[in-house]
């Protein structure tokens, strides 16, 4: 198990849920954990060997509709093999990662992170089966994600880049298509970028 301590001048209630997890199905489950606390400082176990090293801080009880509603970000990715490791986490600012240039979905080595891409024009995404292509210049299927494991709203689609895509520093095209139809709907480029990561061994 492995701690995250939130400090922060909001009002809470404050809980923390896996990136390891497509889409919020699972929120009222066993998977949210409770941050508790006092005098702005809250905390709460998580389970990194069952449910990823990545957790993101929502405000509020109710179930959020976009990863983008964060507050924070816990990653325990570098130093996992510590044992009983806590990080002490502070709502985001200005400074946060930019992951969507335009079409240009921005991604770092080896992580595991879900991404929201903003949409416009008169598609509803909602009423849409959908399916999300990332390939190599070769035209060869690196992943595809199915409707399952993407979120849609009015504005924005969700999914989670996988690490076989980032296990490497890498550029593919992605595209979202609807099933049965084939349309494309959007696409661009994917770039998995250099970010500092502990050796192994």
């Amino acid at each position: 198990m492995k701690t995250i301590t939130l400090t922060t001048t909001l009002t809470g209630p404050f809980y923390a849920f896996p990136a390891s997890q497509a889409n919020f199905a699972n929120w009222n489950t066993a998977k949210r954990v409770e941050l508790t606390g006092s005098a702005g400082r809250f905390s709460g176990s998580v389970n990194t060997t069952t449910d990823g090293a990545v957790w993101y801080v929502f405000r509020g009880a109710t179930a959020p509709t976009s990863w983008s509603e964060r507050i924070a970000i816990a990653d325990f990715t570098i130093e996992l093999a510590i044992a009983d490791q806590s990080i002490t986490v502070y709502p985001l600012n200005a400074s946060d990662v930019e992951r969507v240039n335009e079409s240009t979905i921005i991604t770092y080595l080896k992580e595991i992170v879900p991404v929201s891409v903003p949409v416009s024009g008169d598609v509803d995404l909602t009423t849409k089966t959908l399916q999300i292509i990332i390939e190599k210049a070769n035209s060869v299927d690196k992943v595809v994600i199915a409707n399952a494991d993407i979120d849609t709203t009015e504005s924005t689609f969700t999914f989670t880049v996988p690490e076989e895509v980032t296990a490497e520093l890498d550029q593919f095209s992605w595209i979202l298509r609807e099933v049965g139809t084939n349309i494309k709907l959007a696409g661009g480029r994917l770039l998995v970028k250099y970010a500092p990561f502990a050796d192994e061994g």
